[in-house]
């Protein structure tokens, strides 16, 4: 195809048959092949991974979404959250803003992350994966996301933080502080700002902040 791609195939031993069954082209970006992170002031970081960071810099964002784990299944309303979220992905079209929630964005388990579906997050520019021991929200370390190939088709970064980890960073001081736009369920919260992502995959850390 002339271009990297990845697949999935089936191969079938008794019969000596390989069946494709999908291949799509896998991105690439030359001009994030360096990162320099910036120096930010404690206040003004919000996240903070140190694991499976790939390059990428994203900023002079407005908007952060955030699903406040807290909040999120207390009341087992977890589909219309997913559905929430989706609503403020179509309103922010074209902002390539923040996305952060609790485990897995996308799992068939509500209880292990957020069960939205790809059209319902395809707008953001950063996806964020906090995992969260007490509350079982820990994503995996295969690039969490279920989405990671139609994120990295489409441009889309991608960051996990583990709460509580040494290097990690999950300010949540600066989200229960910071004023926000309550939206229809009161897990989802959107913030306006300048946000920045710096994701430096040499050395594994990647950094959202606000100036």
């Amino acid at each position: 195809m002339g271009i990297p791609v990845d697949f999935e195939f089936t191969y079938d031993t008794s019969e000596e048959k390989l069946c494709l069954l999908q291949l799509r082209p896998l991105a690439a970006f030359e001009e994030m092949a360096q990162v320099n992170l910036p120096e930010v002031k404690e206040s003004s970081l919000i996240l903070k991974g140190n694991r499976m960071v790939s390059n990428g810099v994203l900023e002079n964002v407005s908007h952060l979404v955030y699903i406040d784990p807290s909040v999120y299944g207390k009341d087992s309303k977890y589909y219309e959250i997913a559905r929430e979220v989706g609503r403020v992905n179509d309103s922010l079209e074209g902002s390539k803003y923040i996305l952060v929630g609790p485990g897995r964005w996308g799992s068939t388990n509500p209880l292990l992350g957020v069960p939205v579906k790809y059209n319902e997050i395809c707008h953001c520019g950063c996806l964020v994966e906090v995992g969260i021991s007490e509350s079982d929200f820990v994503p995996e370390l295969s690039y969490g996301t279920h989405f990671f190939l139609d994120l990295d088709v489409d441009g889309i970064l991608y960051l996990p933080v583990f709460d509580g980890e040494k290097g990690d960073v999950f300010n949540r001081e600066w989200l229960d502080n910071t004023p926000y736009e309550e939206c229809r369920h009161p897990a989802v919260r959107i913030y306006q700002g300048n946000f920045s992502v710096f994701l430096d995959g040499e050395k594994e850390i990647g950094i959202v902040f606000t100036s």
